[in-house]
């Protein structure tokens, strides 16, 4: 996976130029220190009576504060989002891959689901990209990949709709995790289509389906500013 994402990277930076900043959700923040039973356990070097099992106190508080912050960084208008939605070919082998904790599919799990629809919500047509439809092998340039990438994307989805979904995905820790999750994308999606002017969903190979999608989203009232709206070159018929 790291390898679909540096040819990603050598593809932007061979077009643009300049410094791009990454920020991976997972490795990012810090982590609780799992056994491999997936079951939050001690760092090797401790803790301390009272601090939070599987983190330090201190890192608790950091990725408390990250995780208020998460959906800026996916929902943003001017960031792009890089989705790895596929495992690496030899996952299933177990002499390369101990599996542990949350081995969802991309489209099964909690969070994903979550960041997913954070990253649908108002970005242009080219600024979401789904890395698992490219391979990561061989030179690959900017254009191919944006055209490859870009496809399927998903419809901007109410909070109402997202929170019934989460409960048919997995979490880690589903109990605390999924009212969390629904929470975190509710306020998202409030900020973001409430200051939203300009929405382009062009070329994204969406049909009927999609288009009932952005709809009921504005049915409701949820991008009271809205100027323009894009939707050309999708293939969306009457009933759309």
């Amino acid at each position: 996976n790291l390898r679909v994402v540096a040819r990603a990277l050598e593809a932007v930076l061979d077009s643009h130029g300049g410094d791009v900043a990454v920020f991976f959700d997972f490795c990012s923040m810090h982590q609780k220190c799992r056994g491999a039973d997936g079951a939050p356990g001690a760092r090797v070097l401790g803790f301390a009576a009272g601090e939070a099992g599987g983190r330090f106190a201190s890192e608790d508080a950091l990725f408390k504060q990250a995780l208020g912050s998460l959906g800026t960084f996916y929902a943003h208008p001017n960031t792009m989002v890089w989705k790895l939605t596929a495992f690496p070919p030899d996952y299933d082998d177990p002499q390369r891959y101990q599996r542990k904790g949350n081995v969802a599919q991309y489209a099964d799990r909690g969070w994903c689901s979550c960041e997913a629809s954070w990253a649908a919500m108002v970005k242009s047509s080219r600024m979401v990209l789904d890395l698992g439809k490219n391979s990561g092998e061989g030179a690959v340039g900017w254009g191919d990949l944006k055209r490859a990438c870009t496809q399927g994307r998903r419809a901007p989805v109410l909070p109402s709709a997202l929170e019934e979904e989460l409960e048919r995905k997995h979490f880690t820790n589903g109990k605390d995790d999924r009212p969390a999750v629904a929470e975190l994308y509710a306020a998202g999606f409030k900020a973001r289509f409430g200051a939203a002017e300009v929405l382009r969903y062009a070329g994204l190979g969406w049909g009927d389906d999609e288009a009932k999608a952005v709809a009921a989203v504005l049915a409701a009232g949820a991008a009271p500013k809205l100027r323009e709206l894009s939707l050309g070159s999708n293939s969306i018929g009457d009933e759309g």
